[in-house]
């Protein structure tokens, strides 16, 4: 049953990312299609790292609460019969979401700034510019905070995962992802530079 599950929330996911009509008509239909499908693996990894502590605390003492096989008592396992299985889902999904947050930051900033530029070339003081970028761009604050949060939550339920192997591997997809995306900035400061 719970492969039939993620089978189906599969399907789901890739209904929901696909983009069904152009806006435009434009090559843009990837980066809609990449944008949604990031977008609802982070949120789908936030929702399943929940469901796991929220199993560990209110659970019954079996997988998903309805499967007849036995949850493990001191480890975290979700939606998974084996913790370390759980624990290897996840660090899939800490990398890809700590680079989405650091990529929503870095859109943040560059969005701050030149509006915080801006507002200095129209005379504005300077102890009121940065308050005064950060009020024009109140309602783009929120994201990178849910996906802030949201990583939290996953990087708890890693950690409840008691996976050995799974620590060392979740490092190393985070040095992978902070190297990806330095790599990346790197080489767009140059392209415009």
């Amino acid at each position: 049953t719970l492969t039939r599950f993620a089978t189906a929330l599969g399907a789901f996911a890739v209904l929901l990312a696909f983009p069904w009509h152009a806006e435009e008509e434009t090559d843009e239909g990837r980066v809609v299609v990449l944008d949604h499908l990031v977008v609802t693996l982070v949120l789908g990894g936030v929702a399943m790292a929940a469901l796991a502590i929220a199993q560990q605390f209110l659970g019954n003492g079996w997988v998903m609460w309805i499967s007849e096989e036995p949850a493990a008592e001191t480890r975290l396992s979700g939606p998974f019969v084996n913790p370390n299985h759980f624990a290897a889902w996840l660090e899939m999904l800490i990398p890809l979401t700590f680079a989405y947050g650091l990529t929503l930051l870095r859109r943040l900033r560059g969005r701050i700034t030149a509006t915080a530029m801006s507002s200095r070339g129209m005379g504005v003081r300077s102890r009121r510019i940065w308050v005064t970028a950060l009020v024009a761009h109140q309602q783009r604050l929120w994201p990178p905070i849910v996906v802030a949060i949201g990583l939290l939550v996953m990087m708890a339920a890693h950690s409840g995962t008691d996976s050995r192997g799974g620590k060392v591997a979740v490092l190393v997809g985070l040095a992978v992802a902070a190297g990806g995306v330095t790599r990346r900035l790197g080489e767009k400061s140059q392209w415009v530079g």
